[in-house]
């Protein structure tokens, strides 16, 4: 144990040493190329730099190696890392790689030379393997669509590729997508390639100077060695070795748009559109909701687009309750819209057609597509309450000339004149008990439909429509569910009730805060309008003939 202590300490930690590596041949303005940056340490290094004409793209460890030597009974131990660094030439001159040093520990090297590359304007094209963006067009319109594809091309065998750097693209608003199509052949400057696609998509100019920024990739591919331990059988690609390249920025000529034709309904796309529409209900109460399904397709940008105002907000509370983009494979897509109006009081707003215009790119000009919007009734608001001057109404009396027991009630007629009259009397009674005995069998049928419909009223919290259609059973004269209430005979604390229950409703604000009402379920008064109801109904089933009137 001892021995291994001392042996252990017999470790002379050497200091660090640097060496780099890169391109000899001049570089290119924009171009991309990979420097090695070596270093042996005692521990783990951190590398510093400062650049000059350049930037850094990507950085990558290599390679790591572990060494132990004994001099002299002494024990060495170092570490060998192997850093490549990416750098892309921002302009013609010299590009430097100024106060290069590592740190590992305690320990502090700096390099001694500052490690500079000339570069070109005009560099010379690698025709084996390069990298290109291709838009569909360079001269657009903002806004108007571009399908943009970036290629590796190849004439000589990769082993592998990926992609280090993805272009900003911070002058477009963009919908990129993987291209299914990943490899296929080409001619390019009159040679063949192998071409593959490294990303896709649809951009849009939002600027006049828009540029469409490189992508970067590195591409792994096999180099022929003298050293490898199969070179004299033939296997003359043993070793691999990776490289960097990029594509080289792409300058657009971006037009504004003409203003000449562009009015109000502008929607703010380029190119042609296909509109479809939908409402569910055009007769509704105040506060029941309108579900309208509004669609657009076409190669505009429509992730910024938003959806139209279709019904006046004067009159009605919109929301936008989703919506979604799906994309198609020809780089059109299709955004939907579920949008929900509640009515905030009667209204009739009549059928018309609302304007959606594009600007048509091929045609130069402005073209115009139109909503059908239907007609669109809503009752049942406070709005439509008139002043009732006619008194409290009497019981409408349903009278039916046809029925058995009319010569029975008749005044006309006495009692006992004769015994086809008592026989009238006597079967008018017993039709007069068997239609009790029913209408009592059916009002408790009844009271149980109502209890379950009173129930569903609670359990929706008081919803407009429901309490609005129970209130309108009333059979009283009126128009509305409020007129019937003022005019009915419930206590004056179920009309205080229903009529606050109603305004409370009718003007509610449905917003988020505010959706709820504070109205609570009060059983007895809705108690009351039961009663009352089923009374109606059982006046409705009994006939009553007046006589003839009293003379003074």
């Amino acid at each position: 144990m001892i021995k291994l202590v001392l042996l252990f300490l017999s470790f002379n930690l050497m200091g660090i040493e640097i060496s780099v590596s890169g391109p000899e041949s001049p570089v290119g303005v924009g171009e991309v190329f990979d420097v090695s940056i070596k270093v042996s340490s005692s521990s783990k290094p951190e590398v510093n730099f400062n650049l000059e004409n350049l930037e850094l793209v990507a950085k990558n460890e290599e390679g790591y190696s572990s060494n132990i030597t004994v001099i002299n009974g002494k024990m060495t131990k170092t570490q060998g890392h192997n850093f490549r660094y990416t750098f892309k030439a921002l302009k013609a001159g010299k590009g430097s790689i100024k106060n290069l040093h590592a740190v590992a520990g305690n320990d502090t090297e700096l390099y001694s030379e500052t490690v500079s590359f000339e570069v070109v304007k005009d560099q010379v094209q690698d025709e084996n393997i390069f990298v290109m963006a291709t838009p569909s067009k360079t001269s657009v319109y903002i806004g108007e669509q571009i399908v943009l594809k970036y290629f590796l091309y190849r004439r000589v065998q990769i082993i592998n590729y990926n992609i280090l750097k993805f272009p900003e693209l911070n002058d477009f608003f963009n919908r990129f997508s993987k291209d299914t199509q990943t490899k296929s052949k080409t001619t390019y400057k009159g040679k063949q390639y192998e071409r593959f696609t490294l990303y896709a998509g649809a951009v849009y100019p939002n600027v006049l100077d828009a540029k469409i920024d490189p992508i970067i990739s590195e591409v792994t591919y096999p180099v022929r060695s003298k050293n490898s331990r199969f070179g004299g059988f033939g296997f003359g690609f043993s070793d691999k070795r990776k490289k960097t390249y990029a594509s080289k920025e792409v300058a657009l000529e971006v037009l504004e748009l003409p203003i000449e034709g562009r009015d109000e309904s502008f929607t703010g796309l380029v190119g042609d559109h296909k509109i479809e529409f939908s409402i569910n209900k055009e007769k509704v109460l105040v506060n029941e909701p309108i579900e309208i399904k509004f669609s657009i397709r076409g190669r505009g940008n429509l992730e910024v687009y938003k959806a139209p105002t279709l019904l006046d907000e004067d009159r009605f509370e919109s929301f936008e309750s989703s919506s979604k983009i799906e994309s198609h494979r020809n780089f059109e897509a299709t955004k939907t819209f579920n949008l929900t109006y509640l009515p905030k009081y009667n209204a009739e707003v009549d059928a018309r057609k609302i304007p959606l215009s594009f600007f048509d790119p091929s045609q130069k000009k402005y073209i115009t597509k139109f909503i059908d919007m239907p007609k669109i009734i809503v009752r049942g608001g406070s709005e439509l309450v008139t002043n009732n001057d006619q008194g409290v109404p009497q019981r409408a009396i349903k009278i039916n000339p046809n029925s058995i027991v009319g010569p029975f009630l008749s005044l006309n007629n006495s009692l006992f004149s004769s015994f086809h009259k008592l026989l009238n009397l006597f079967l008018g009674l017993c039709l007069i008990i068997t239609s009790v005995w029913i209408l009592g069998v059916f009002a408790k049928f009844e009271s149980l439909f109502a209890k379950g419909e009173i129930e569903e009223i609670k359990k929706s919290k008081l919803s407009y429509p429901l309490v609005y259609r129970y209130l309108d059973k009333l059979d009283v004269k009126g128009t509305t569910a409020r007129e019937k209430v003022e005019m009915s005979s419930i206590s004056k604390e179920a009309k205080q009730y229903f009529l606050k229950l109603l305004d409370s409703k009718s003007n509610a604000n449905y917003s988020v805060k505010k959706q709820e009402s504070k109205m609570t379920f009060e059983k007895k008064y809705f108690n009351e309008v039961e009663r009352l109801i089923k009374e109606d109904k059982n006046y409705d089933e009994i006939e009553i003939i007046e006589g003839p009137p009293t003379r003074a």
